[in-house]
């Protein structure tokens, strides 16, 4: 049995990518729930499944920057079976993934290890870091389902009328889970603090980014680039220039770390580590680094 690294835990802010897991051998989680095909929502899975001959799909991971990511043409499909499994599977009431019971979250595995070949990454060095990328999808996918039922919550009333709130659940939420949600999450006082605190860090946003909706590492994979060149693609646009002008001094102070690591390497630009330009010149907050995306501390990747 290979044990999962503990990470910090929790949905918003700076939490973390939450809760450790144990992730059986073989193809079983230690779940008792039943394979699930997802096939009403993800079809372009299950036919990639069936036209691999019904045998896991690969799954590619990024290694460089301090985190392990899905890459690969088969990431977004990945990617898309983890959500929806956690929202088929755990309740949304939960105050972050940290705080869900590590039944539900198990429950999460059996369709993931059907359709994709983790086996592959077992008894491997990267193993241990693998869960901890699925720990951190289940976690992202987790605090956006809550936040797509925060907007319902906030378009049907919200704070101002919460009973005409409480009377227009979402169409794929029983009317317990509802006021459960409510009741226990949306009106206590620490998940407003929180909403808060986050409304006004996403304000702080420096500048929006043209990468859609695949991840850095993604890009980087498919553009077969490093982060510095990625960083570019996502904030500059041929005819349009850059996103904004914070993006084009952020890219300056690139290029100078970049200059900088050049001359002390003697003009070698193949060891040049860009994820630590990167680091340098657009800083680190816990568990993300600007233009590169998520990391893990070092307590967590000592595996």
């Amino acid at each position: 049995m290979a044990t999962m690294a503990q990470s910090h835990g929790g949905d918003g802010g700076d939490d973390g990518y939450g809760g450790p897991y144990n992730l059986e051998s073989g193809c079983a989680s230690g779940s008792t729930s039943q394979k699930r095909r997802s096939k009403g929502k993800n079809l372009k899975l299950y036919k990639k499944f069936e036209e691999n001959g019904r045998k896991p799909l690969d799954i590619d991971v990024e290694l460089h920057g301090g985190g392990y990511k899905f890459v690969g043409p088969n990431a977004t499909d990945f990617i898309r079976a983890i959500s929806l499994e956690v929202e088929k599977v755990v309740p949304p009431y939960y105050p972050n993934w940290a705080k869900v019971p590590n039944e539900k979250k198990q429950a999460v595995y059996p369709t993931i290890l059907e359709y994709f070949n983790l086996d592959a990454w077992r008894n491997t060095e990267k193993w241990q870091g693998v869960q901890l990328g699925i720990t951190a999808e289940c976690q992202r996918a987790y605090k956006d389902r809550k936040g797509e039922m925060k907007v319902h919550f906030d378009e049907n009333g919200g704070y101002d009328d919460v009973e005409a709130a409480r009377s227009n659940p979402p169409q794929d939420v029983d009317q317990e889970t509802w006021d459960i949600l409510i009741n226990q999450l949306f009106l206590s006082a620490g998940y407003k603090n929180r909403s808060e605190k986050n409304k006004q860090n996403r304000a702080k946003q420096r500048y929006p980014s043209f990468h859609g909706s695949k991840s850095y590492a993604q890009r980087r994979h498919m553009e077969g680039t490093g982060p510095i060149d990625v960083f570019r693609s996502t904030h500059y646009k041929e005819g349009t220039g850059w996103a904004n002008d914070f993006a084009s001094t952020d890219y300056d102070r690139i290029q100078e770390e970049y200059t900088i690591s050049s001359a002390e390497s003697g003009g070698d630009t193949s060891t040049i580590d860009e994820f630590a330009c990167m680091e340098r010149a657009l800083g680190h907050r816990r568990g993300h680094i600007r233009g590169v995306g998520r990391v893990y501390e070092e307590e967590t990747k000592r595996l």
